[in-house]
C-alpha cells in the first residue's frame, strides 16, 4: 500500500476526514462483553453522555487490540415524557387536554418522528467522536421487536405472581399528570415553607387540645387521625386558659408561661377522640382519633404529635392501613382539590396553603406559624414540586423477590470496588415494589387486557398471541403504540369485551429489558461489563437487576463501572437554561475528537469532571508533540529509504528508550486490564512528551542528519524510533483512534492493524537508573548555564559531577550540556570560603566604628582595639560562605552537585560561532519553506576579523546545513 504522508503540522479535520471510515469500520460481530446502556434521545448528546460513549469505545478498542473479536450494539431510549414535552413545545401546546385536541394519534406520530431524528443526530455525534459500535443495527426501545420482547418478559413475571394492581399512595407530578416510582424521586430543592402548629380539640374536654405539627398545611383537609409514639413521655400543659397535649421534651414550643399539670406515656393517648377543626368540610363526618406509631413519630422536632393524611404520605398510608383509617382522596391528577372540597375546590393544593391557615385561624385552631427551610422533592423531568396521592397502579412486587435480587449481585464487582457497598447493594436493599404503569402516551403499552363485563385480566406475551385473539394485524411499531393498540379488542367467554388498560410502561422497564429485548436470546447471556454514570445505580443498573433477577434469578452483568458527571468550569451541572451548556458538536469541530477523548479520559473516571477549554488545548498540544515525533522520524526514514530489519548495534540511549517502552507497555497493560484508564493515558502521554520528545529525540537528532545512508549509528536511532513510535501509536489507539490510525501506516512497512503489542522488548533496570542520573546531571548543568547567562549552543570546557556519575553516559551528558568533557569531581576542588559580615549585628554594637570593625572581621580578626580597649567581634556577626571559585558555576542535583567550567578560549569561541551560524541557516531554510532533503548554496557575507574566523569553520557548516557549497564574501 502507498505510504500516508505526515505533513509538518497537525490538522485534526484533515486527519479525521482521511481515516473516519477506517476508524468506524465494523470488523466483528456483536459480542457479549459490553451492554450499552441506552441514552435518552435528546438530540445533541450532553458532554457527559459523550464521555460515557468514549469510555466504552476505549474499552472496546483495547479489547479488540488484545485479540477479542467483538462489536457492541448501541442502544437508544426513545420513549418517555421528555419526548412528549419536547413535542408539546414544538406544537405550542401544554397538558393532556391540548394533546387530546391535537389528536393522540398525530401526537404519538410526532413523538416517534422526533425520537428518530434525535437518534440520528446522536449517532452522527457519536461517530464524530470515533465511537465504533454497530451503528447499522442499534437497538431502540420504540422498535416493535423490542417492545414485543418486553411483553414476553412482563407476562412471565405476571405468571410468576409478581404483578399486581393496587391502590396505594405514590409520588405524583401534577404538571406531567403521571406517577413516579420511589427511585425516580432523587431531585430535591430547598423551599421556604411554613411550619404550622395546629390545635385539635379533645372531644368532651373544653379548652384541651392535641397540639400537632405539619409543614404541609394543604394536606390538613385530608386529615384522618393524629399519631403519637407510645414510648415517648407526653404532658398536659396549661398556657393561659387552655391546655395542650404534646411531648414533654417539646415544651419549648409553648414559650415560657406554661404549667405542666400531668405526665404520661404516649400509649395512654391511644384511641383519644378529637374534633376536626374545619367543620365546613362536610365529608369529615367520621370519628377522628389518636393512633400509635413508634416507627414514624419522634420527639426530636415539632410537638411529638403528627397529623395523619393517609392519602398524602407513604408513612401515613401504612399507618392508615394498619389502623383502618379512612383515606380521603381529595386531589385530582393536576394537583387540584376535587369539586366536592367546598371552598378549596379547583385550587392547586400548594396555592391553598394560605387560605387553609386563614380558615384555621378563624376557628381558633391555629396555635402558631414559623418559617422553615424545607427540602422538597421535585420532578426530575420538569422541576415541579411533587405531591403524594392515592392512585391505582400496576406493580412488580419486588418485595417478594428481594432476597433473589440481593443474591443475584453476590458475585458482581464494581469499579471502583467500594461502589458496591456504597451504592449498588444499598440501592437494591432499599427498593420497594416497582410501579411500572404510567398514565402517558409515548411508551411501550402495558400488555394487559381486562374484560369490561367480568373484570378478568389477560396478559399478552406476543403480537402473534394478540393477533390470534383479536383477528387484527399489527404490522408496524406505530400500530403497537397508543392509541391504535388501545383499539385492539377481543371477546371474552362471558360475553364481554377484553380492552387494554390505557397505561404505558415505566421507561426504566424499557431499558431494564435490554439484555433480552436487544438480542432475542432467552435467557440472555451475562455481560462482562456495564458502564454508565453513578446516577444509574438508582436507575439502569437497578432496573437491569430487577428484570433479570425476577425472570432468571441472576444479574445480567458481572462487572459495573460507574463514572462521575461532566460539570462546567465552576462545578455546576450543565444546562441550556443556565447558559453553561457545552455543545459537543462544536467542541469536536474546534479541537478534534481525539483531543475531546483524551481530555475526558485523563480524569479519574469515578470523579466529576469540570469541563475546560484550557484542558482541551493542552490535549491538542500533546497530540501535536506526537504528530511532530512522527513527522521527524518518517521524514528522515523516507529520505534514507529505511525499513526495519535485524537489530543493529544500539547505543545506550537507544537501548534506554526501548527499555522505557517495555516498562510503559507493561504498566499500561496492567492499568487497562484493571480499568484504570486515566492513569494509562497519562502514562502514555508523559512517555511520548517527556521520555521521547524532550529527551530521546534530542539525543539522536544529530545522528539522523548524517549524510551516509546506512550509517550504523543512524540506523540504530531509526530502529529505536520506529519501534518506540509503533508502541506509542498502539497504546494510544484506544484513546485517540483518529490520529493513531492515520500515523501508524506512515512508518515503513506498517498498516492500520492495531494488534498490541507488535514487538516486545525487555526492561534494563541498570540502564534506566543510570539514565535517570544522567538526566538529573544534564538538568543541573543546564541550570548552571542559565545561572551563568551562557547559551547552550556556546560550548564550554568541562562539567564536574560530585555525586554518582554514570560513566557509560558521560559522552551523552557532554553533548546535552555542550561541554567538551564530563568528569567526576570533588566539591572541595571548586569551592573557596569567603567571610561575610553581618552589618546589622556589628552596627548595633559598634555604631560609627562599624566600617572599621567590618574590614577587620573580613581579614579574619576575632577582636579589635578601639580607644585603647579590646572588643571581641561576635561570632554571629561573621558568616562563612562556600562559593564556587572564579570561572565555575554550581548547581545541585539529587545526590550531588555539578560545577560548570565557564572559562572560554579561542577554540571554544570558534565552535560557538559555528553553532550560531548553523542555527541561523536552519532558521532561514525553515522560513524559505525548504524540505529536509533540499540542498542549498550557502553564501555568508562578513568582513574584518569575523570573516577570517568564519572561513576557518565553514567545512563543518556545510555538512550540518545540507549545503552543496559554502563561501564567505565581503559585505
Amino acid at each position: 500500500m502507498s505510504r500516508r504522508v505526515v505533513k509538518n503540522s497537525y490538522d485534526h479535520v484533515e486527519v479525521e476526514n482521511a481515516v473516519r471510515d477506517l476508524v468506524l469500520s465494523k470488523k466483528y460481530p456483536v459480542g457479549r462483553l459490553l451492554l450499552d446502556g441506552p441514552p435518552f434521545v435528546s438530540g445533541i448528546p450532553h458532554p457527559g453522555t459523550a464521555w460515557n460513549k468514549v469510555m466504552k469505545d476505549v474499552y472496546i478498542r483495547y479489547r479488540q487490540s488484545r485479540g477479542d473479536e467483538f462489536s457492541v450494539q448501541p442502544g437508544y431510549d426513545c420513549h418517555g415524557l421528555p419526548t412528549e414535552l419536547a413535542v408539546q413545545r414544538e406544537l405550542g401546546i401544554t397538558g393532556k387536554q391540548d394533546i387530546a385536541k391535537f389528536g393522540l394519534e398525530r401526537f404519538v406520530e410526532r413523538c416517534n418522528d422526533l425520537s428518530q431524528r434525535n437518534m440520528e443526530s446522536m449517532t452522527r455525534v457519536f461517530k464524530l467522536l470515533g465511537v465504533a459500535m454497530d451503528w447499522d443495527r442499534p437497538y431502540f426501545t420504540s422498535d416493535m421487536k423490542y417492545m414485543e420482547a418486553e411483553w414476553r418478559e412482563f407476562k412471565e413475571l405476571y405468571e410468576q405472581g409478581l404483578v399486581e394492581k393496587g391502590k396505594r399512595v405514590f409520588y405524583w407530578c401534577p404538571k406531567d399528570e403521571t406517577v413516579l416510582s420511589d427511585y425516580e424521586v432523587n431531585n430535591y430543592v430547598e423551599l421556604d415553607e411554613k411550619s404550622v402548629y395546629v390545635k385539635f380539640k379533645v372531644k368532651g374536654k373544653p379548652n384541651e387540645y392535641l397540639l400537632a405539627w405539619t409543614t404541609t398545611p394543604w394536606t390538613l383537609p385530608a386529615n384522618s387521625a393524629l399519631m403519637v409514639n407510645p414510648d415517648v413521655d407526653y404532658v398536659v400543659a396549661k398556657l393561659g386558659g387552655e391546655r395542650y397535649i404534646l411531648a414533654e421534651n417539646r415544651l419549648q414550643v409553648l414559650g415560657q408561661d406554661f404549667k405542666v399539670e400531668s405526665e404520661f406515656k404516649g400509649k395512654d393517648l391511644d384511641g383519644l377522640v378529637y374534633e376536626y377543626p374545619l367543620k365546613f368540610l362536610k365529608f369529615h363526618d367520621f370519628e377522628h382519633r389518636v393512633v400509635l406509631s413508634s416507627e414514624y413519630v419522634t420527639a426530636s422536632e415539632g410537638t411529638g404529635i403528627v397529623h395523619v393524611a393517609p392519602a398524602h404520605g407513604q408513612e401515613d398510608f401504612d399507618v392508615g392501613q394498619k389502623n383502618g383509617l379512612i383515606m380521603l382522596d381529595l386531589v385530582d391528577e393536576k394537583g387540584r382539590y376535587r369539586g366536592f372540597v367546598d371552598r378549596y375546590a379547583g385550587k392547586y393544593v400548594r396555592e391553598a396553603n394560605e387560605e387553609i391557615l386563614k380558615d384555621l385561624g378563624a376557628v381558633g385552631a391555629l396555635f402558631k406559624v414559623e418559617p422553615i427551610k424545607h427540602r422538597y422533592p421535585v420532578c426530575w423531568r420538569c422541576g415541579t414540586p411533587l405531591i403524594m396521592r392515592p392512585t391505582e397502579q400496576w406493580l412488580i412486587k419486588i418485595s417478594n423477590i428481594k432476597q433473589r435480587l440481593m443474591s443475584s449481585v453476590g458475585d458482581v464487582t464494581t469499579i471502583p470496588d467500594w461502589l458496591k457497598e456504597a451504592r449498588l447493594t444499598p440501592w437494591l436493599r432499599g427498593l420497594g415494589d416497582w410501579v411500572i404503569s404510567r398514565q402517558r402516551y409515548w411508551g411501550t403499552p402495558i400488555p394487559i387486557w381486562v374484560c369490561d363485563k367480568c373484570g378478568e385480566v389477560k396478559v399478552i406475551g406476543s403480537l402473534k398471541e394478540l393477533e390470534e385473539l383479536s383477528g387484527s394485524k399489527i404490522s408496524d411499531s406505530l400500530q403497537m403504540h397508543r392509541p391504535l393498540i388501545d383499539d385492539v379488542t377481543f371477546p371474552h367467554s362471558c360475553g364481554g369485551t377484553m380492552r387494554r388498560v390505557q397505561d404505558v410502561f415505566d421507561v426504566w422497564f424499557d431499558s431494564g429489558s435490554a439484555p433480552y429485548a436487544s438480542t432475542g436470546i432467552w435467557p440472555p447471556p451475562r455481560y462482562e461489563l456495564v458502564l454508565e454514570g453513578q446516577d444509574q445505580f438508582s436507575g439502569w443498573f437497578a432496573s437491569l437487576v430487577k428484570v433479570s433477577a425476577g425472570l432468571w434469578g441472576v444479574a445480567p452483568y458481572r462487572r459495573v463501572m460507574a463514572h462521575g458527571m461532566a460539570l462546567d468550569e465552576n462545578g455546576r451541572e450543565m444546562h441550556k437554561s443556565l447558559g453553561n451548556y457545552v455543545d459537543v458538536d462544536k467542541i469536536v469541530n474546534k479541537y478534534g475528537a481525539d483531543a475531546f477523548r483524551i481530555f475526558f479520559m485523563q480524569h479519574t473516571p469515578w470523579e466529576d469532571v469540570r469541563f475546560s477549554e484550557r484542558g482541551l488545548q493542552d490535549a491538542v498540544k500533546k497530540l501535536n508533540i506526537i504528530w511532530n515525533l512522527f513527522y521527524f522520524a518518517t521524514t528522515y526514514m523516507e529520505l534514507d529509504d529505511y525499513h526495519p530489519s535485524d537489530v543493529p548495534a544500539l547505543l545506550p540511549e537507544d537501548r534506554w528508550i526501548l527499555s522505557r517502552l517495555a516498562r510503559i507497555e507493561k504498566a499500561v497493560l496492567e492499568l487497562m486490564d484493571s480499568f484504570d484508564y486515566s492513569s494509562a493515558i497519562r502514562l502514555i502521554m508523559d512517555f511520548a512528551t517527556e521520555d521521547v520528545s524532550r529527551w530521546y529525540v534530542k539525543l539522536v537528532r544529530k545522528r539522523t542528519w548524517v549524510e551516509e545512508k546506512h550509517d550504523p549509528s543512524k540506523e540504530a536511532a531509526y530502529y529505536a524510533l520506529y519501534w518506540t513510535l509503533d508502541g506509542i501509536a498502539r497504546m494510544l489507539y484506544p484513546f485517540a483512534p483518529f490520529v493513531t490510525t492515520y500515523l501508524l501506516p506512515t512508518l515503513p512497512d506498517e498498516d492500520e492493524k492495531m494488534a498490541w503489542p507488535a514487538k516486545q522488548f525487555t526492561v534494563d533496570e541498570g540502564l534506566e537508573r543510570d539514565m535517570d542520573v544522567a538526566m538529573k546531571i544534564v538538568a543541573a548543568g543546564l541550570a548552571a548555564r542559565n545561572k551563568a547567562g551562557i547559551k547552550v549552543r556556546h560550548p564550554l570546557r568541562a562539567l564536574y559531577a560530585t555525586g554518582p556519575l554514570p560513566t557509560g553516559l558521560a559522552q551523552l551528558i557532554a553533548e546535552q550540556v555542550n561541554v567538551k568533557d564530563v568528569k567526576q569531581g570533588n566539591e572541595e576542588e571548586f569551592i573557596e570560603k569567603k567571610l561575610k559580615v553581618r552589618y546589622d549585628v556589628l552596627g548595633s554594637i559598634f555604631k560609627d566604628k562599624t566600617a572599621y570593625v567590618a574590614e577587620k572581621a573580613k581579614q579574619g580578626a576575632k577582636s579589635v582595639m578601639l580607644d585603647g580597649k579590646e572588643y571581641k567581634i561576635p561570632e554571629e556577626a561573621v558568616e562563612v560562605d562556600a562559593v564556587p571559585r572564579d570561572g565555575y558555576v554550581e548547581a545541585d542535583y539529587d545526590g550531588g552537585k555539578v560545577f560548570l567550567d565557564t572559562r572560554v578560549d579561542t577554540e571554544l569561541e570558534a565552535e560557538a560561532l559555528r553553532r550560531e551560524l548553523i542555527r541561523r541557516v536552519q532558521e532561514t531554510r525553515k522560513r524559505a519553506g525548504l524540505f529536509v532533503e533540499d540542498r542549498i548554496d550557502l553564501v555568508v557575507q562578513a568582513e574584518g576579523e569575523i570573516r577570517d574566523r568564519l572561513a576557518s569553520i565553514m567545512a563543518g557548516v556545510v555538512t550540518d546545513t545540507r549545503a552543496v557549497s559554502a563561501t564567505v564574501s565581503l559585505q
